[in-house]
Formats: structure tokens, sequence, C-alpha cells
């Protein structure tokens, strides 16, 4: 069964293979990385904002439970960089059973820091392509534009008309 959703930076190997192989899937891109990639160039933040607009707002289509966990890729990259760590500070792990082993065991020493997905309920509704009740968003509206202020510490929020 092909994934429902894919979450992602803006790799273009990672989205490539992904509509290859499963071009039904649809796009999230990583809110995180995005504003990271543009908060130095805000002249042309809109631009860009709004040229991606549909990939990042993705998770809308979502239940609302969700969204906090599919908007971005940290989760899954925090848990990747605890592994990196280790395996870049011992060389030559050995085996590659031994390598996996290592990285088996890194990954489910992580996974007791993880906390259930909200929603978790849903997901089997999400898989069967079932109705779910969704929140209706400024973004469903249309016209919106990213602004930015001194209160929200230069973090663009977007306002939608």
């Amino acid at each position: 069964m092909p994934p429902k959703l894919a979450i992602g930076d803006g790799n273009l190997g990672f989205w490539s293979a992904m509509r290859e192989i499963y071009p039904e899937t649809k796009e999230q891109r990583c809110w995180v990385h995005k504003t990271a990639n543009i908060l130095d160039k805000l002249p042309k933040a809109v631009e860009c904002l709004v040229k991606d607009r549909g990939s990042l707002l993705s998770f809308y289509d979502f239940p609302a439970e969700h969204w906090r966990h599919i908007r971005t890729t940290n989760a899954i990259e925090s848990t990747f960089a605890t592994v990196r760590l280790r395996t870049d500070k011992t060389r030559g792990q050995g085996t590659m059973n031994t390598t996996l082993l290592m990285v088996f065991k890194l990954v489910d020493a992580a996974s007791k820091g993880w906390l259930r997905l909200s929603g978790h309920k849903h997901i089997v509704k999400v898989l069967n392509n079932e109705p779910i009740a969704k929140v209706k968003t400024s973004a469903d509206e249309g016209d919106c534009e990213i602004q930015t202020s001194h209160k929200t510490g230069g973090i663009p929020k977007a306002v939608c008309r």
C-alpha cells in the first residue's frame, strides 16, 4: 500500500523518487526547513512561499490532530541525527550485521522518548480513504500573504483574507 503522505525537506532527489514510485502520495514540505531556508532571503520569501504553497499546506487535508506531527521532518531527523553522531564517532563498526545491530539499538533507545501520534484513532480512516471531519482554515479561503513582525520574533505568519 503506498504512503498517503510523504514529509521531507527540499531534497529534490527524494521528491523525484517519491513521484516516480508513489505518484498518488501527497507531498508535505517541512515547515522548519522551509522557514530556515528563507529567513535570510525575506525579500524573496513571499514569492518562495507562494510557489510552494500547495506542498506546504498538504497537511490540512489530514486530521487536525495530526498537523503538528506531519508538517515537519524534525522528529525523524532527530532520531537519525543520534544514529549519525554515534556511527560517525565509531570508526570501523565491523561487519554489516554489527552496524545494523548498533543502528537498531540506537533507534530502539530513541523510540522510548517518542510520543504517540495525536489523533492516532484517525489513522485507519486515513488509510482507508474514509471521510474525516475537516477543520475549515483560512487557507481554504484563497488569498494569503506572509507577514513578519517583531511580536512574533521575525517568524513569518500567514495572513489570509
